[in-house]
């Protein structure tokens, strides 16, 4: 794979650096230059967690490569949220409304809200939504975003990155200050009654965690760095492009040879030496499938994983699940609910236990003979999926 250097201004920052031409830039900014506050949460330009601007267009930087950036200026929400007692207008609204929880999908929201309000400064609520289409959160329910983006539209300094507002102090901030002030109106007094009630009750609190979130400061577990980064490892999962199907045959050898390659495990492997996987829930009498944590002599669901490659980088764990080779047999797949409800229907899993219709509690169950199927997804031509495992 050729290689290349790039010269890219990244907040505000001039960074240059040798990529290979596939390097996205989402993974040039996480990887090579540390800025995590940039989110990977799909990796098919579909939840919108790793928008940044590029050149002032708002962008999702897995589907650009770094190479395309290459003399660009790349600003991320890091940018908007410098260091110190000063905070963009968005980001202060998205704090006074509580546009956030967990925080993953916040960075890339920020970014892409910030767009809109530079081109439509007064955007309708029916807008905002229309615009957030690209944009996934699965804590909000989006209204707190909504009522954020519009707020911050009433300030009229949304579109102005350089202009910025009194950053409120943190909870612990707020905590620590009042602390002080009790303690030097009475020494070595506790805090009475009263004083306790004013700062808990009757008020909003903010969040202790807000403030590393909308500074593009949070740790998810893909933020996390070895302090050894020539132990990382990284891993990659050859999927299932059928629904239902039988292995005939699993071939790695190519793979196992492949520059980069630490090791390449499959269904088979695990048979011996790892447990099926457990059924969280069992009820009485119910005889349950064998689970296994990649498959060995059949796939029962599009997705389902044959073979894990382990590797020194991303890039080779990728390249290793293309060079295995499988043979499948692919079996009728159930993939519409009214499909599978005739008796006709194809079998993905045998010897399962179905609740009667008219049982009331778990003693009604009673063990039938394949009554109950696995619904699957369509298949498609896709067949690797990639993620990292750090070490």
């Amino acid at each position: 794979m050729s290689r290349h250097r790039v010269t890219i201004t990244v907040n505000g920052e001039q960074r240059q650096a040798e990529v290979e031409a596939r390097r996205r830039l989402v993974h040039f900014l996480r990887e090579d230059l540390g800025v995590t506050g940039v989110h990977v949460g799909c990796d098919t330009t579909q939840c919108g967690a790793c928008t940044v601007h590029l050149d002032g267009r708002a962008v999702k930087s897995c589907t650009v490569l770094a190479v395309q950036a290459d003399g660009a200026t790349v600003d991320t929400l890091e940018r908007l949220s410098k260091t110190g007692d000063v905070e963009h207008p968005l980001v202060a609204a998205f704090r006074e409304h509580h546009a956030l929880q967990c925080g993953f999908c916040t960075p890339g929201m920020i970014m892409s809200s910030l767009e809109l309000l530079q081109r439509e400064p007064q955007p309708s609520e029916e807008r905002v939504r229309a615009w957030l289409k690209g944009n996934f959160c699965r804590c909000t329910g989006y209204q707190h975003i909504v009522d954020a983006i519009r707020a911050a539209a009433q300030t009229s300094v949304a579109g102005d990155q350089d202009q910025a507002v009194t950053s409120p102090p943190s909870s612990r901030d707020t905590a620590t200050e009042g602390g002080a002030a009790t303690n030097s109106a009475v020494a070595g007094a506790p805090p009475s009654p009263a004083t306790q009630d004013s700062r808990f009750f009757g008020q909003p609190l903010q969040r202790r965690e807000d403030d590393h979130h909308l500074r593009g400061r949070g740790q998810f577990t893909d933020d996390v760095r070895s302090t050894d980064a020539a132990g990382t490892l990284h891993a990659a999962l050859l999927r299932s492009p059928y629904a239902y199907a039988r292995i005939r045959s699993v071939s790695v050898d190519r793979a196992r040879g492949m520059p980069g390659v630490v090791t390449v495990v499959t269904g088979a492997d695990l048979l011996d030496s790892v447990s099926p996987l457990p059924t969280n829930w069992v009820l009485p009498g119910m005889h349950v499938p064998v689970h296994r944590v990649l498959a060995d002599q059949v796939v029962r669901f599009h997705g389902e994983g044959i073979a894990v490659v382990v590797a020194v980088d991303a890039d080779a764990a990728a390249d290793a699940v293309e060079a295995i080779d499988v043979g499948y047999e692919p079996l009728p797949a159930v993939t519409d609910p009214w499909r599978a409800a005739q008796p006709d229907a194809p079998w993905c899993t045998r010897d399962w236990t179905a609740l009667p219709s008219t049982a009331t509690s778990c003693s009604d169950c009673r063990p039938t003979q394949a009554t109950t199927r696995r619904r699957s997804k369509p298949p498609t031509s896709s067949s690797a999926s990639g993620f990292e495992i750090r070490i």
